[in-house]
């Protein structure tokens, strides 16, 4: 038989093991191992990217379709994998695991190829065409396993895939024009951009006062490119973090993991908007696709945003837009004032501050009043409340009425929105205690909005609150891969690890925010608690003479190197302080961290008549310990809905 006949089969010689990948088998030392279908996958995936780390996102992607998988389903699968190759002692000899990032295959490996005998050319049609099938979905799946990271899917696979098309070809002539079609340049393009970044257009208007145009229209179309299935967009923290910054957009794709950057500017004089947008490929920095340049009034502003939005998808070869209308499906309103007033109270509602959070509801209801219709305000107007409400910047329980009324009224105008669910979770669990129904209401904000990073922030507070910190840690993961560079979010992961004892990996994921900003409050705070808990009470100190720690860091500082008295004196000057009265807990988590029960526990009883939020730390904080084991603690839980 001439070697044309014969195609070409490849399989991997994994030590004792062998993996046979077309037939997708497995064996050991000559015998059958069941692996199932998944895991199977993954663990081919694994070895033919063997040369890299795989992101746990990027196999999210891959092979759970970017869903968000909350029983540990990866965990879970890769557990099967090393189970399967007896892969379970302490030092890794197949899969490593990189904590919080991913895994890479690290085992032996030897490629082997060998001539396998063909079907008689004999075979009939039907043969033929069942072979061609079998190469489609074979291709289909090819295609399908690509992420925005791992797009460079084997070349060995890709060789076998095209030499398994010329065979079947060779089987019948007649059939193979039905089936041997390939990959058209727009489905590459699918395959290829899976992921953006919506950067904050640039302001050319002159007048600081537009940075909420600017910056509102940038969040806007990020709303809208979320709702495309198959599409993820990066949250607004990070994509933010490049505002007023000349980063090259390559550099953009590496920190952000996206394959696509959408970047601009807008200018408005007077009634007159110029909106110029560009779509950059960050695997070479080619523009994708470029927006007309031209004015526009400033009343057709949402249908010039529907545009670009409509236009981004397109070019990603992705579905948002009809092909019979350019508008996007779901317009909240065609009030433009309206829409400007939203936009406003969005700029000051992302600022946080007390001043800025007053503005914001202002905006929100000059929204509503010119469109009693506005779903996206009302549900501003309960987001803003509520964020009030639990962060202690209103007096306790005053705003829980508006908030619920104003996201029900906004659910009414539109159920499908994920927001309004988030909020009234956020509330439900920090403020009424109500954790299962704050758990409920979160889960569903995460269904209806994959891409709304706030939402899982918010969720995995609810399950550190609890003490379910592995559930919390997948959550906070999943958000830094939708959100990488958000501050809260990063500070947060390292508050799970803090509270769940894993110190070691709170100083990892605190040095990796230093890093970021040498600065950054957070960060050092958490690495003086590291040293603290420690007992390095010479590298704290060195926090405490930068003076950026609180008195209370001090005070436990004091208490832990013996003085014990200045850290009472002090101690007694913060119980006659504004502090005591705004919030009676963090006074409970002082006589606690100096190891007086009695007054922790009256201080405790404090903060519960207040409603103070911070209770819902009292489970989850290790300056609690030493009330674990007192009757008056569990009793304390119960009343939150926290106990056991």
């Amino acid at each position: 038989m001439s070697p044309q006949n014969k195609q070409i089969t490849g399989w991997y010689e994994l030590g004792e093991f062998r993996l046979d990948p077309q037939p997708r088998q497995l064996h050991r030392n000559g015998d059958a191992v069941h692996l199932a279908n998944k895991p199977f996958r993954v663990l081919l995936y694994l070895i033919e990217q063997r040369d890299r780390l795989v992101s746990r996102g990027e196999l999210l992607e891959t092979f759970w379709e970017g869903k968000d998988v909350y029983d540990d389903a990866l965990r879970k699968c890769v557990g099967m994998i090393r189970k399967t190759l007896d892969d379970q002692g302490q030092q890794a000899r197949y899969i490593e695991t990189r904590w919080g990032e991913g895994y890479r295959y690290i085992g032996p490996f030897i490629e082997h190829t060998e001539q396998a005998e063909p079907e008689p050319l004999e075979a009939s049609a039907t043969q033929a065409e069942a072979a061609q099938e079998s190469v489609v979905e074979q291709d289909a799946i090819l295609f399908y396993n690509q992420s925005e990271s791992g797009s460079r899917y084997n070349k060995r696979r890709i060789a076998l895939t095209i030499a398994l098309a010329l065979s079947a070809i060779a089987l019948c002539a007649a059939a193979w024009w039905r089936f041997s079609k390939p990959p058209q340049p727009d489905a590459l393009a699918a395959a290829a951009f899976q992921s953006i970044a919506v950067l904050p257009l640039k302001n050319l208007s002159g007048d600081a006062g537009q940075e909420f145009l600017s910056d509102g229209v940038s969040e806007s179309i990020i709303t809208e490119l979320s709702r495309v299935k198959g599409l993820r967009v990066t949250g607004r923290s990070s994509a933010y973090s490049f505002k007023g910054r000349e980063v090259d957009v390559r550099e953009i794709g590496r920190q952000l993991n996206v394959s696509a950057v959408l970047e601009g500017n807008l200018k408005r004089q007077a009634d007159q908007l110029r909106i110029e947008v560009r779509l950059v490929s960050t695997a070479d920095g080619h523009v994708l696709w470029a927006s007309e340049l031209r004015e526009r009034n400033l009343k057709d502003l949402l249908t010039v945003q529907d545009e670009i939005a409509c236009n981004v998808a397109t070019n990603l070869q992705l579905r948002l837009c009809n092909e019979t209308e350019q508008a996007v499906a779901r317009r909240h309103t065609t009030n433009t004032a309206a829409y400007q007033a939203y936009l406003k109270g969005r700029y000051h509602w992302y600022r946080r501050t007390p001043a800025d959070m007053r503005q914001a509801i202002t905006a929100f209801e000059e929204a509503v009043q010119l469109d009693p219709q506005y779903a996206l305000a009302f549900c501003g107007m309960a987001e803003t409340h509520g964020v009030m409400q639990v962060n202690g910047q209103v007096p306790p329980q005053s705003v829980v009425a508006k908030t619920k009324e104003y996201a029900n009224k906004s659910l009414a105008l539109d159920p499908t929105l994920a927001r309004p669910y988030a909020i009234l979770g956020l509330v439900a669990a920090f403020v009424e205690w109500n954790w299962a129904e704050g758990d409920r209401l979160l889960q569903r904000a995460r269904a209806l909005d994959p891409n709304y990073a706030y939402g899982y922030g918010w969720y995995a507070n609810v399950l550190h609150a609890q003490g379910r910190f592995v559930e919390a840690e997948t959550v906070l993961l999943r958000a830094l891969e939708l959100d990488p560079l958000s501050l809260s979010l990063n500070n947060a992961l390292a508050e799970t690890y803090r509270d769940a004892g894993q110190y070691e990996r709170m100083r990892e994921q605190a040095d990796k925010l230093a890093a970021r900003d040498a600065q950054n409050v957070n960060a050092r705070n958490l690495l003086f608690t590291y040293h603290m808990f420690k007992g390095d009470y010479a590298e704290a100190a060195r926090y405490l003479e930068a003076g950026e720690m609180s008195e209370g860091q001090r005070i436990g500082y004091w208490f832990a190197i013996g003085k014990k008295a200045e850290a009472m004196r002090a101690l007694d000057r913060l119980v006659r302080s504004e502090l005591a009265e705004q919030s009676p807990f963090a006074i409970a988590r002082l006589y606690a961290t100096l190891g007086d029960k009695e007054a922790a526990f009256r201080w405790l009883q404090r903060a519960y008549e207040k409603r103070d939020a911070g209770l819902a730390e009292l489970k989850s904080e290790p300056w609690f310990a030493v009330l674990r084991d007192d009757a008056r603690y569990q009793e304390m839980l119960r009343r939150i809905g926290l106990a056991d």
